[in-house]
C-alpha cells in the first residue's frame, strides 16, 4: 500500500530555518524543546480533520508573542527615555505573554513561527509573499504595540487602568487573529481592525 509524503517535514523545516537564521548556537535544552513542541504540533495538524487551521493558529500565536517581545525591546533599546515605557508595556501584556521579557521566549517563539510557516508553505500551498495575511496580520502588532504606548502615556489624563487597558488590546487582538484565521490561502488582504485612538 502507497503512503501519502509530505513535501516536508516538520524536522527537515526546522533544519533549514536554524540554517536560514543562523541560530545553531540555541542552547541543547531550548533546541530539544522546541524540537518536541514542533513534532507534536505536527502530529495534531496530521491527526486533525483540519491541518490547516491548526498550523495557521500556531502560526499566530507564536507570531504575536515573538513580535510583540521584539517591538518592546526596539522601544527598551531606542533611547533611554524608552526604559520604564518598555517596562509598563510588559507589565500590561505579561498575564496574556507568558515571559514575554526573556530572550529564550523570544527565540523559541521566533523560530517556531519561522518553522510552521515553512512547513505550512511547503505542505498547504501557503502564499508567503509581500502583504499576504501573515504580513498584514503582523502590520496589526505594530499598530496595537503603538496604540498601547499612546495608552499608557494618556493614563493620568485618562485615568484608565492597566485591567481596562489590557482588556481591550485583548479585545484588538482576538480580532486580528480572527482575520488572519479566516484569510484563504492565496488572498492577499483582509480587513484591518478600526483602532480606537485616544478613546
Amino acid at each position: 500500500m502507497l503512503r501519502f509524503r509530505r513535501p516536508m517535514d516538520m524536522s527537515t523545516a526546522l533544519n533549514q530555518i536554524l540554517a536560514e537564521e543562523r541560530h545553531n548556537e540555541v542552547a541543547a535544552e531550548t533546541h530539544d524543546e522546541l524540537r518536541r513542541n514542533l513534532m507534536a504540533l505536527e502530529q495534531s495538524a496530521i491527526a486533525s480533520p483540519d491541518p490547516f487551521r491548526v498550523l495557521r493558529l500556531s502560526i499566530l500565536e507564536f507570531t504575536e508573542t515573538w513580535k510583540v517581545a521584539e517591538l518592546i525591546d526596539d522601544i527598551r533599546f531606542a533611547d533611554d527615555d524608552d526604559v520604564m515605557l518598555a517596562r509598563r508595556l510588559e507589565e500590561i501584556v505579561s498575564s496574556r505573554y507568558v515571559n514575554i521579557q526573556s530572550p529564550a521566549t523570544y527565540v523559541t517563539c521566533k523560530l517556531t513561527s519561522l518553522t510552521l510557516r515553512k512547513y505550512t508553505a511547503a505542505n498547504h500551498g501557503d502564499n508567503d509573499a509581500r502583504n499576504d495575511w501573515w504580513y498584514v496580520f503582523v502590520d496589526t502588532i505594530f499598530e496595537h504595540i503603538a496604540w498601547l504606548q499612546r495608552g499608557i502615556q494618556m493614563q493620568c489624563e485618562s485615568e484608565r487602568t492597566d485591567e481596562s487597558l489590557l482588556h481591550e488590546w485583548n479585545e484588538l487582538r482576538a480580532e486580528a487573529r480572527r482575520n488572519a484565521l479566516d484569510c484563504p490561502v492565496g488572498v492577499t488582504q483582509y480587513p484591518i481592525p478600526l483602532h480606537r485612538q485616544g478613546k
